[in-house]
């Protein structure tokens, strides 16, 4: 619940076809809306962390920014599809249930579904026909008021959204996605020294679960990987700059239907 006391919309600069826009006006988020990411890749959910970033701070700020002083979590949920794809929890998607393995297409729609998706992130990729549950695709179609297109790399040919921060709590974010052992020291640093941490609360049972998820699961992506040092690079430089642009496409219900997957 940390992304509670992060900034706000304005910490995010938004452009659609080369025209500056009001951050908060990008998504027109309302109370009530969820946003779900789906991810095909190893860390691949970092390529539309500021949309997650921006969706967050709409989130809070909607209903005159009240939710702020009730510490909740964010309503953004990922999909990992064909994964697991690496903890994404710095973000918070939490409690873990918002992280959400698939097997497939089918899967992945289904928990769309069932998690009420209103705005939606699919990768970039090959497209291809899925036969879905019946009246599935209809039920999302229905619901889904947004949807874009990212790369895990957060560029984007022919895009005609970026969204960009300065903000280095947003930045923060990305770095426990790829090194989560410095969140966990710093968290497990907190337990020891506050007694707070230590107690029988609801809130410190959930602070202690999250030490303890993100433990879990840190290695389940190779850190060694090619694709760990390409994202490593690329946050690093942002956190090094200050500064991070990331660029989307906006697309029909009908397109991303055809991108929940990786056909490969």
């Amino acid at each position: 619940m940390h992304t509670s006391q992060q900034g706000g919309t304005d910490a995010f600069e938004v452009t659609v076809g080369g025209q500056a826009l009001p951050a908060a006006e990008l998504l027109g988020l309302e109370k009530g809306d969820r946003l779900g990411v789906v991810v095909t890749a190893p860390f691949g959910g970092l390529g539309a962390g500021l949309l997650v970033g921006l969706a967050t701070a709409a989130y809070f700020d909607v209903a005159g920014g009240e939710r702020r002083c009730r510490n909740l979590y964010p309503e953004i949920y990922m999909i990992h599809v064909g994964g697991p794809w690496g903890s994404h929890a710095s973000f918070d998607f939490w409690p873990e249930r918002k992280e959400i393995f698939a097997g497939n297409a089918v899967e992945a729609l289904r928990a769309i579904n069932a998690q009420g998706i209103t705005h939606l992130a699919v990768p970039a990729g090959a497209a291809h026909e899925v036969t879905h549950g019946f009246r599935e695709p209809e039920i999302a179609a229905d619901r889904i008021r947004q949807c874009y297109l990212y790369h895990p790399s957060g560029q984007l040919a022919d895009a005609d959204v970026t969204i960009a921060t300065r903000d280095a709590g947003v930045l923060w974010n990305f770095d426990g996605v790829l090194r989560p052992e410095i969140w966990l020291d710093a968290m497990r640093h907190d337990v020891e020294t506050d007694a707070t941490k230590r107690d029988a609360s609801a809130e410190s049972v959930d602070f202690r679960r999250v030490i303890a998820c993100m433990d879990a699961r840190a290695d389940e992506v190779d850190r060694g990987s090619d694709a760990w040092q390409h994202a490593y690079d690329w946050v690093s430089r942002a956190q090094t700059d200050g500064f991070l642009a990331q660029a989307y496409a906006r697309l029909p219900f009908e397109q991303a239907l055809l991108r929940l997957d990786d056909p490969r």
